[in-house]
């Protein structure tokens, strides 16, 4: 899976800083992954509560998938998310668009299909299924996809746009702005190689 990929190579990538980032790839449809998230987070403050120490929890709770054939789902699934405290982290209509975001800005509608072939012609994918990140195509390219994400939601927002109709949009990058943050706030000075 190219979501649970990058996320370890974001979890390796900030390993000497004092954050801790768990990364679950269970469950294909977002009901199911949040589900997951859910009894994660609750097994977390649960032994927090355990070991008298409540305040060793995690912090933030995401769930990043794809919108692929989950729009409706998502639809119904945002209003617990929302009171559970777990942020979705939508890309429409799926992650690899964020990977093709660390080269060019790709603004026009896309499938599942023709964004996975144009990270796979740029050489971002590889393996069985073109689902193995080739790192070397996005290191040193995070704040590219930022922009160019930050980019595309400020379109939508301005055209009236909103999920599932704001396609192609991505808030991946969100995640790992706040992490870098983080990990600022914990060693200051830190700069990061994503």
């Amino acid at each position: 899976m190219t979501e649970g990929e990058y996320f370890e190579y974001i979890r390796q990538s900030l390993s000497n800083t004092p954050l801790k980032l768990d990364v679950e790839s269970k469950g294909r449809n977002p009901a199911a992954l949040l589900r997951r998230a859910i009894d994660l987070r609750d097994e977390d403050r649960l032994e927090a509560r355990r070991n008298n120490d409540r305040q060793n929890v995690y912090k933030k709770v995401w769930v990043v998938t794809d919108t692929d054939d989950f729009a409706g789902e998502l639809m119904n699934i945002a209003p617990e998310a929302s009171s559970a405290g777990i942020d979705l982290i939508i890309s429409n209509p799926c992650f690899e668009l964020f990977m093709v975001l660390h080269d060019y800005a790709h603004g026009r509608y896309c499938e599942t299909s023709q964004i996975q072939t144009v990270a796979k012609s740029k050489g971002m994918l590889t393996g069985s299924n073109n689902k193995s990140i080739v790192l070397d195509k996005i290191q040193g390219n995070f704040e590219r996809a930022e922009v160019f994400s930050q980019q595309l939601r400020q379109r939508h927002e301005q055209d009236c746009r909103s999920f599932p109709d704001d396609n192609p949009s991505t808030s991946v990058d969100t995640v790992i702005r706040t992490l870098i943050e983080s990990a600022r706030r914990s060693i200051p000075g830190f700069e990061h190689t994503l």
